[in-house]
C-alpha cells in the first residue's frame, strides 16, 4: 500500500516539475509553432531580433509541394527566432540511428526535493522506516528463540529425543544461512518492500504449519522454511538502513538496528519459557505467528521503498509516460545486464569468493561464527547453567537471557560516544588530508578493541562460578558482560566490513552471514553432549578460549595488511626518489654529450677554415688598431693648434 502511494506521489512530482519546466519556457514572442502547411512569404519581414513580430505574414502552400520537399510533412515544426536561445525542454532528446529517432536520456536524482533519494527524505520519515525495519528484524529472530525452551515438553509429545528435538532450531538456523545467498539478489533486482512483505507472508504460511505439525519430520521442514524465508529480513535491514543515512549517521543509526538483531533471540526465551511452561510449546508458534501478522500489517501500510535505483525507474517510467513514448527515458536500474538467472548465480557465487580468498573476511567471520554458536549454545546451556545448578522453573531460566539483552541495551547507550570519536577522526583527516577524505575503516574497530578481553572473562566467570553454593546472581552479571561484549564486537565489525569494501560490502556480509548461521547450527547440535559429558565448567572454558584465537589471528592480520600497507608506501617513495635521480642522471648525462660533441665538432673542423677564421680575427684586430692610432693623430694636432693661437 505504501509504495502504490509512493508510486503516485513520484508521478505527482514529475508532473509538477514538467509544469514549472513549460513556465519557464519561451513564450510566443520567443518561438513560433509553425504549421505544416504554412510558410513565410518574405523573409525581410522577419527581423533579427526575437521582439518584434510585427508585419510577419504566413500563406498557404500546396500539401502535396510540401510533402514533397519537407522530410517532416505532418508534423509541428519549432521554428526559433533569430536572436534568441533554445530552450532545452526536459522532454527533448537528440535524434539518433536506432531507427526511433530520439536517443534515451537517462534519468538521476535532480535537487535536493527529489522524492526518489532516501536520503533527502526528512529525518522524522527515515526514522520511521528505521523503526519498522528494526520491528520485521526483531519478529524474524523471536521466531528463532521463542521455541528453545519447549524442546522437552516438544520431544515428549513427539516422541522424539531431545537431541533429536535440537534439530528443530539447527535446521531453522541453516535455513537462514541459505536463505542469505539469495535475499540480497531479489532486494535489488525486485526492491526492498517486495522483499520484506513476500519473506514475512512466506515465513507466517510455515509457522502456522509449525503450530499444526503432528510428526517430528512436518516440524523440522517447517522450521527449515521458516528460517529460510526469515533469512531475508535479517539479511537486506543493514541494506535498508544504508539506503536512508550517510556514513557518520550510520554512526548512531546501525547500533540500534543490531540491537534488533541481536535481543530478538535473548528475550523470546524469556517470554517463551512462560508461555511454555503455561500454555504448552505449539502456543509459542501462535504467538509468534501473530507478532508476525501485527509486523506484516505495520510493513504493508507505512513501510516505503527505499532502493533508490528502483524509485528512479518510477520517475522513468511516468516521463515516458508525460511524453509520450516508450523509448525516450530510461535509467540504469532498467539495463541491467544479463537474465534474471545469471545474476543470481554471480550474486551467489561471489560471498563463497570473500569468505574464501579475503583474509578479513575469513577472520572476521570467524570470530563472528564463535559469537553466534556460543549465542545459540545458550539455548540448550541455559537448562544446564540454570535449570539444573539452581533448580530454576523454565520461566525463570528464559528469564536469565535478559541479562545478555540487557548487556546488549548497555554496549548500544555507548554508541554516541563512539560516534563522537568517528566525528573527530574525520575532522583531522580532512583537515590534513582535504575535505575530500572519508573516515579510516580501522575507527570502526575501537568499540570491539575494548570489549574483546571482556568475553573470554565473562566466560570463565559464568563457568567457574556456577556452583549451587554461589549466588546465581554472579551467573547473570557474567550473561551481562557477555552481552556487552557479543554486542560491540558484532557492531564494529559490521561497519569495519562496510567501509573497507564499499560496493561489495554486501557480498562481504551474506558470506559472513551464511557462514556463521551454519556453523552456529552444527553446535545447537554438539552443546547438549558438551554440557552433558564434560560439564559446564569445561565447556564454557573451552568456549572462552576461541575467541582469544580468533583475536589473535585478526591481529595478525591486521598487522600483515599495515605492514604491507607501510612497505607499500615505503617502495613507492624510494621508486619515485629512485626515478628523481635517474632523471637527474639523464639530464646530466645529456649536458656532458652536448657539450662533448661541440668539442668533437670543434676538433674535426678543417685546417683551411680555422686559418681562414684566424687571419678574419688579425684583420680585424688590424683595423681596430689603426683607427685608434688615427683618433690619436688628429687629437694631437688639434691640441699644437689650441696652443700656437
Amino acid at each position: 500500500m505504501q509504495s502504490f502511494l509512493q508510486y503516485r506521489r513520484t508521478g505527482e512530482h514529475v508532473r509538477d516539475r514538467n509544469a514549472v519546466d513549460e513556465a519557464k519556457k519561451p513564450n510566443a514572442v520567443d518561438v513560433i509553432k509553425l504549421h505544416p502547411w504554412t510558410t513565410r512569404s518574405d523573409p525581410s519581414l522577419y527581423p533579427h531580433s526575437g521582439s518584434n513580430l510585427e508585419g510577419a505574414t504566413f500563406s498557404s502552400v500546396n500539401p502535396t509541394f510540401w510533402a514533397s520537399t519537407h522530410p517532416a510533412y505532418g508534423q509541428s515544426q519549432e521554428f526559433i527566432l533569430p536572436g534568441s536561445e533554445p530552450t532545452a525542454s526536459r522532454f527533448s532528446s537528440a535524434p539518433s540511428n536506432d531507427g526511433s529517432g530520439q536517443d534515451p536520456i537517462e534519468v538521476h536524482h535532480d535537487g535536493s526535493d527529489d522524492p526518489t533519494n532516501p536520503h533527502n527524505w526528512p529525518l522524522p520519515t527515515r526514522c520511521k522506516n528505521l523503526a519498522i525495519v528494526a520491528l520485521l528484524v526483531f519478529v524474524q529472530g523471536w521466531a528463532g528463540g521463542a521455541d528453545s525452551l519447549g524442546n522437552k515438553t516438544a520431544s515428549e509429545e513427539l516422541h522424539v529425543s531431545r537431541v533429536s528435538e535440537d534439530l528443530v532450531t539447527a535446521l531453522y538456523l541453516v535455513g537462514v544461512g541459505l536463505g542469505a545467498l539469495f535475499s540480497g539478489p531479489l532486494s535489488e533486482s525486485y526492491g526492498r518492500n517486495p522483499t520484506y512483505l513476500g519473506s514475512i507472508l512466506c515465513s507466517m504460511l510455515f509457522i502456522m504449519g509449525s503450530a499444526l505439525a503432528r510428526n517430528f519430520a512436518a516440524q523440522i521442514v517447517c522450521r527449515f522454511f521458516v528460517g529460510l524465508f526469515a533469512s531475508a529480513t535479517l539479511t537486506i535491514n543493514g541494506s535498508s538502513m544504508s539506503d536512508q543515512f550517510e556514513p557518520l549517521e550510520r554512526s548512531l543509526v546501525w547500533p540500534w538496528l543490531a540491537l534488533a538483531n541481536i535481543a530478538a533471540p535473548m528475550l523470546a526465551p524469556v517470554a517463551g519459557g512462560w508461555i511454555v511452561e503455561n500454555l504448552g510449546w505449539r502456543y509459542t508458534e501462535w504467538i509468534t505467528l501473530a507478532i508476525s501478522g501485527f509486523a506484516f500489517l505495520i510493513a504493508f501500510f507505512f513501510l516505503p521503498e527505499t532502493l533508490s535505483p528502483l524509485l528512479v525507474s518510477w520517475k522513468a517510467r511516468h516521463m515516458r509516460n508525460l511524453a509520450g513514448s516508450d523509448k525516450e527515458y530510461t535509467c540504469e536500474f532498467e539495463e541491467k545486464p544479463g537474465s534474471m538467472a545469471s545474476r543470481m548465480w554471480d550474486a551467489c557465487s561471489r560471498p563463497v569468493i570473500f569468505f574464501t580468498r579475503e583474509p578479513v573476511v575469513i577472520v572476521l567471520g570467524l570470530y563472528l561464527i564463535v559469537l553466534y554458536a556460543i549465542v545459540f549454545s545458550f539455548l540448550q546451556g541455559f537448562d544446564y547453567l540454570f535449570t539444573m545448578t539452581y533448580d530454576f522453573s523454565t520461566g525463570l531460566t528464559g528469564s536469565a537471557f535478559a541479562a545478555i539483552a540487557a548487556g546488549a541495551v548497555f554496549s548500544t547507550l555507548l554508541s554516541p560516544i563512539f560516534a563522537l570519536v568517528d566525528r573527530k577522526s574525520l575532522h583531522r583527516r580532512r583537515v590534513a588530508m582535504g575535505s575530500s577524505a572519508s573516515l579510516q575503516a580501522e575507527t570502526r574497530l575501537w568499540p570491539s578493541l575494548i570489549a574483546a578481553p571482556t568475553l573470554p572473562i565473562s566466560l570463565f566467570w559464568l563457568g567457574w562460578t556456577n556452583y549451587p553454593s554461589i549466588s546465581p546472581w554472579s551467573s547473570l552479571g557474567a550473561c551481562f558482560l557477555f552481552g556487552y561484549a557479543l554486542m560491540s564486537i558484532y557492531v564494529s565489525s559490521y561497519q569495519y566490513i562496510i567501509d573497507s569494501y564499499a560496493a561489495h560490502a554486501a557480498s562481504a556480509l551474506a558470506s559472513i552471514t551464511m557462514a556463521r548461521y551454519v556453523i552456529a547450527a552444527g553446535l545447537v547440535m554438539a552443546a547438549r553432549p558438551m554440557y552433558s559429558n564434560i560439564g559446564t565448567h569445561w565447556t564454557l572454558t573451552w568456549m572462552g578460549s576461541q575467541p582469544n584465537k580468533q583475536a589473535s589471528r585478526l591481529n595478525a592480520t591486521k598487522s600483515r595488511r599495515q605492514g604491507f600497507t607501510v612497505q607499500t608506501k615505503r617502495a613507492s617513495k624510494e621508486q619515485s626518489q629512485s626515478r628523481t635521480l635517474q632523471m637527474e642522471w639523464e639530464s646530466c648525462t645529456e649536458e656532458e654529450e652536448s657539450r662533448s660533441c661541440a668539442e668533437k665538432e670543434h676538433d674535426k673542423m678543417p685546417e683551411e677554415q680555422m686559418l681562414a677564421a684566424k687571419e678574419t680575427q688579425d684583420g680585424v684586430e688590424r683595423k681596430l688598431a689603426a683607427l685608434g692610432n688615427s683618433s690619436w693623430n688628429s687629437q694631437t694636432a688639434r691640441e699644437s693648434t689650441t696652443n700656437a693661437h
